[in-house]
Formats: C-alpha cells, structure tokens, sequence
C-alpha cells in the first residue's frame, strides 16, 4: 500500500491513494502530507506569506481564532491549521467575565444570539452555551 502512495508522481495522490485503499491511518502529521498539508498549501497560496505572517501575529498576541478568522476570511479550522504549522500551541479559547457579563447584559437588550455573537466576535454557539450556563433561556425564533 505505502509503496504504491510513494510511487505516485503527484505530490498529494499519496494520501488519496492511501484512503482509497483503507490503510486506516488517515490521520498524520502535515509533514506527512495529509489533508492538512492540502489545505496548508491551498492556504499559503491564498493568503500569501504577508496573511500568513498576519494571521501568526494574530494569534500570538492572544486575539481569538474566530476573530482572526472574521478579519482574515478564512475558517477558524485554517487559522488553528496555521498556528499549528508555526509551531505554536493550541489555544483553549477563554471567555473572561467582562464578556460573559457583556454578552448577557446585550442578549437582555433584546438582540439576537446571533447579533451578540457578531458583535463580540464569537461564535453563536458560545453565546448560546453561556446564556444556557447563567440560566438565561433562549427566546423564540420569530
């Protein structure tokens, strides 16, 4: 099996190759060229080496991933995708209590999860999970 990935001329056929013959490691390192090295390169290609370089000071200075995401219009997926190829560790996103406090006080303005959530740059489900944790229920779709 890994003979016939190797043998292929095109850089990212091993992967396929491998998949399509169940090798049941699908998942590897980027160095390995996986779907991650894909993406990388697809991402180095469209951002160039300035975004790359942007979205790396991003998350470096501690700003979220979903906000770097928003600016930079790529994923949050391809922003941990970037930091990872830089080396630097996972993040585990952590809201502080000014924004929890925040994202309340606006829901019971009367704005939607969804405007909150834009507002704060976080994701709707995080906005959810909060206002669920301090006990606040959801309003109905209207």
């Amino acid at each position: 099996m890994d003979l016939v990935a190797q043998c292929s001329n095109h850089r990212f056929q091993g992967p396929v190759i491998r998949r399509a013959l169940g090798s049941g490691n699908e998942r590897r390192s980027v160095e390995q060229g996986t779907d991650d090295a894909v993406t990388a390169h697809r991402l180095s290609q469209r951002l160039g080496p300035d975004g790359i370089a942007g979205v790396t000071a991003a998350y470096r200075s501690g700003e979220t991933a979903f906000a770097i995401a928003k600016r930079f219009g790529i994923s949050r997926q391809s922003v941990n995708i970037i930091a990872t190829d830089a080396g630097l560790p996972r993040k585990v996103p952590r809201t502080t209590t000014w924004q929890r406090d925040e994202i309340v006080r606006l829901y019971q303005s009367g704005l939607s999860q969804q405007a909150v959530a834009a507002k704060l740059c976080f994701s709707q489900t995080t906005v959810h999970l909060i206002l669920k944790r301090r006990g606040i229920s959801a309003r109905p779709n209207l």
